[in-house]
């Protein structure tokens, strides 16, 4: 009797975890605008320059779009990675390098999952606490960070992916 060794589809566990992580993030931005919606004025800041310092104003309501937009990135990179991890087992792969590759692929993107859920996170968190009286913006480090933070993650994963 022969054993059946094709690999069960599926992420492995780093990006499992990722997606796991980034998922809870989205769920915790929800319910944050749910908990602290009530609180807030009508008028909150909806658009922050590249220093950090709110320059638009709009109604409460456009924080349930901000959160919408996270979920919706979140299920547009998190099915991304399924795509390449249907593919990777579809026996269309022939293995050895391009397996590792994909595998790579896939850690990318949840990487960059994680980033934005980081990042939608963080902008609802000081959404909330500067419609609230809080001072300050999102900070001048802000841009900078989330643009080295998306960067690095695609450098990263892009030169495992030459290198596999």
């Amino acid at each position: 009797m022969t054993k059946n060794t094709k690999a069960t589809p599926g992420p492995d566990r780093f990006v499992y975890v990722l997606h796991t992580v980034s998922f809870v993030i989205v769920l915790l931005i929800w319910l944050l605008i749910l908990i602290y919606y009530n609180t807030l004025p009508d008028t909150i800041p909806v658009h922050y320059n590249f220093s950090g310092v709110a320059d638009g104003f709009g109604p409460k309501n456009d924080l349930f779009l901000l959160a919408a937009i996270a979920a919706i990135m979140f299920l547009i990179v998190y099915f991304s990675g399924y795509l390449i991890r249907f593919l990777k087992h579809s026996g269309k792969v022939p293995g050895g390098k391009e397996l590792n590759q994909l595998d790579n692929s896939c850690r990318m993107l949840a990487g960059v999952n994680l980033v934005l859920s980081l990042t939608f996170g963080y902008i609802a968190l000081r959404t909330i606490q500067l419609a609230n009286g809080a001072a300050g913006g999102l900070g001048v480090w802000f841009a900078p960070l989330f643009v080295l933070a998306v960067l690095g993650v695609l450098v990263f994963y892009s030169i495992r992916i030459i290198r596999a």
